[in-house]
């Protein structure tokens, strides 16, 4: 086959997967929006609810990550320590200092994005010189070292135990359900989007595009890149804290066995197979992978083999992702 058929093959492949241009309208968001909303009053089944909760946490881990690996060209493989440190905020801060305060777990909530964002900071500082394949060791350990200070601290985070009993958010005297619950992240991940999507179409997302195509001539031409991506690693930081802070809250029990280094990696897969540097993508991707292993369930014994094909398909396919730029 010719460069020239291989070239129009991959072209017809990219604009079958390309998002149709009706559904990029104001209107037409502001529906899908609606219609999300919606949700809890025409889909009646919890088991189903309770999955789009759970797509609905990783597409706000995945399209915060995206920030890192698909505008920055940074492979981090320890995303979920963040995670990790906004659940234990809110699960520590809940149940021992402002235990059964209606306002507690908010407060919490707020405390925990805000810690893992300067944890981020601290990250982005000490690695602000390194990049690629050492960027990547760096990160799993920040992860693993994240892990292992939960497993070890008993006096704080109960250790291997874990911390039961997190008390669920309340509005005056309305606790939430699991109708409440999507709203929240439905909520937080509508943030989450909206936000990326304006730091990639600033000035901001160009400094961060310009670092990862050249750094040399991002810098030659006026871009601070110590402060750029200090602010990249530190934002998805405290959005992926706002996630953990969430996760703890939704299932009512966290241990340092929800934040093994298997997230971290199933988190990158999401954003691989949805397309780096696309939000569509990064939301694919979330949606893909966390449904998928429920549909196998039935064949429980074979899920991994499936999921594993499915991987390998859209890696020999579609290379670059669903909506791959």
């Amino acid at each position: 086959m010719s460069t020239l058929s291989k070239k129009s093959e991959a072209a017809k492949l990219s604009a079958f997967f390309k998002l149709p241009d009706f559904l990029r309208t104001p209107w037409a968001i502001a529906v899908c929006v609606l219609l999300l909303i919606a949700v809890p009053f025409y889909v009646k089944n919890m088991y189903i609810l309770h999955i789009m909760n759970f797509v609905l946490y990783y597409i706000v881990l995945a399209v915060s990550l995206d920030m890192q690996v698909g505008l920055l060209g940074l492979l981090n493989f320890g995303h979920i320590g963040f995670a990790a440190i906004g659940s234990y905020s809110v699960a520590i801060l809940t149940t021992s200092v402002w235990r059964g305060e209606w306002w507690g777990f908010w407060a919490a909530f707020i405390i925990g994005g805000l810690l893992a964002g300067a944890v981020g900071l601290l990250v982005g500082l000490t690695t602000f010189r390194i990049r690629g394949d050492f960027f990547c060791i760096v990160t799993l350990g920040f992860g693993e070292i994240t892990r292992f200070v939960a497993l070890n601290w008993v006096s704080l985070t109960n250790g291997p135990m874990g911390i039961p009993g997190i008390f669920p958010p309340r509005i005056i005297d309305t606790t939430f359900s699991r109708v409440h619950f999507y709203w929240l992240v439905l909520a937080m991940a509508l943030f989450t989007i909206v936000l990326v999507y304006r730091l990639t179409n600033s000035y901001v997302g160009r400094a961060w595009i310009a670092m990862r195509e050249d750094s040399l001539a991002a810098e030659s031409m006026g871009v601070n890149l110590v402060y750029y991506k200090v602010l990249n690693i530190a934002i998805s930081a405290g959005l992926a804290g706002l996630a953990g802070g969430f996760f703890a809250a939704y299932l009512n029990f966290i241990s340092p066995l929800s934040f093994l280094s298997n997230e971290s990696l199933n988190i990158m897969c999401m954003v691989i197979l949805g397309g780096k540097s696309s939000i569509v993508g990064a939301v694919t991707g979330a949606s893909i992978l966390t449904v998928l292993p429920e549909i196998l369930r039935p064949v429980a014994q074979y899920r991994l083999l499936f999921y594993g094909v499915v991987m390998l398909l859209f890696m020999i396919f579609r290379p670059k992702g669903v909506f791959g730029k």
